[in-house]
């Protein structure tokens, strides 16, 4: 916006520079006015442009330029209004340093964004104008003094909208800004959800204190891990086939499909009471997500004798327990991990189920997940 801005600015000014050059070729090839008012027209012109130049290839105001072009404006309107014809100093192109003055405050807004600066440099310009031209035809007081306000007010007006464009542009900047962050964030979140558990597998592949009996499970795992992973990442296409929207998956199967790859786990399914509960395709990928991190979690950190996995479905609601009778933690959801935090609790909550998780050390952990039974949902309806 602020490069808009400045372009509108230099197109004018290109504008008002070619009627000042057409003003001294007219003065030269007619002799209406001095021929100095003329050559003045013509370095008017030549800075003008100089200045232009600069201005759309930096893209900025700068104060030199801006109290150089103040200097030139004064110059002009003193000397041609000592030099030209009385007749000329109101309403005539061939008195051309007002209008080529009029634009001046522009570009001190440009550079001061500031409303006070702007007016006071209006305020010099339209004095030195209404000074001198008034004393060539003191009968046209009324007018002149009208024109003579058009410079801090013209001024002011711009300095408003460029401080509002320049508001405006810093605002766009830092939303991009922030939007940039947040899309680094999210992106971060998201390789995080996906290789947390590849890197809890490669921690206790390499860890001391692995039993040899657990070993063959971890390596089917992390080929698994592996699979999925380089399925998604390098391929571009998820390791697991996306369900059917239109087709309930069965609580069981969620369970039966999270559990195959956990043999070394002491694990009890007690699914009868669940069996008939079904939820939606995108629920039951992140549930399966959602066990799976549980169940890693025991694996790796718990030390559980037993695990147990119980369903149950009543009331148009199904519910699955997660218990073990391992370590357990600090249950100050503040001090959950991230496989916790983002593969359970929050993914859960975001698929409309809801998760609770109950441990303490030395006491095993509990994860309660509940959830809208879809069966249900559809035989009422």
């Amino acid at each position: 916006m602020e490069r808009g801005s400045i372009m509108v600015v230099a197109v004018l000014r290109l504008g008002l520079t070619a009627q000042v050059a057409s003003a001294g070729v007219i003065i030269m090839t007619t002799g209406a006015a001095p021929v100095v008012s003329a050559w003045l027209a013509f370095g008017a012109c030549l800075f003008s442009v100089a200045y232009l130049v600069y201005l759309v290839r930096a893209q900025r105001f700068l104060r030199s330029w801006v109290l150089a072009d103040v200097l030139i404006g004064l110059l002009a309107l003193v000397v041609t209004s000592r030099l030209d014809p009385p007749s000329t100093l109101v309403g005539d192109w061939l008195h051309w340093a007002p209008a080529y003055n009029v634009q001046i405050p522009v570009f001190v807004a440009g550079w001061s964004r500031s409303v006070r600066w702007t007016a006071v440099f209006g305020c010099v310009l339209g004095g030195v104008y209404l000074a001198v031209t008034v004393a060539g035809r003191p009968d046209m007081l009324a007018t002149v003094l009208i024109q003579a306000l058009s410079y801090p007010v013209f001024g002011s007006a711009a300095a408003v909208f460029m401080s509002y464009t320049q508001r405006v542009a810093a605002e766009a900047d830092a939303n991009r800004l922030a939007a940039v962050r947040a899309a680094t964030a999210l992106e971060l979140s998201n390789y995080r959800f996906h290789v947390h558990n590849a890197t809890g597998l490669l921690a206790r592949l390499g860890s001391a204190d692995v039993r040899p009996e657990e070993l063959p499970v971890l390596r089917r795992q992390a080929a698994a891990e592996a699979n999925r992973l380089r399925h998604e990442f390098l391929i571009g296409k998820p390791a697991i086939v996306a369900l059917p929207e239109d087709k309930p998956v069965r609580l069981s199967e969620v369970v039966w499909n999270a559990t195959s790859g956990f043999g070394s786990l002491p694990l009890e399914l007690a699914l009868t009471l669940g069996q008939v509960a079904t939820v939606t395709p995108r629920q039951a990928l992140a549930l399966r997500a959602a066990l799976v991190s549980l169940l890693h979690n025991v694996q790796f950190h718990a030390r559980a004798s037993t695990v147990t996995i119980h369903a149950d479905a009543r009331d148009g609601r199904w519910e699955l327990i997660v218990r073990d009778d391992g370590a357990g933690f600090d249950p100050d959801p503040e001090r959950f991990g991230f496989g916790l935090r983002e593969q359970v609790i929050h993914a859960l909550q975001a698929n409309g189920m809801s998760v609770r998780i109950d441990s303490s050390p030395g006491g095993g952990t509990c994860a309660e997940i509940t959830g809208q039974d879809l069966s249900a949902t559809l035989a009422s309806s």
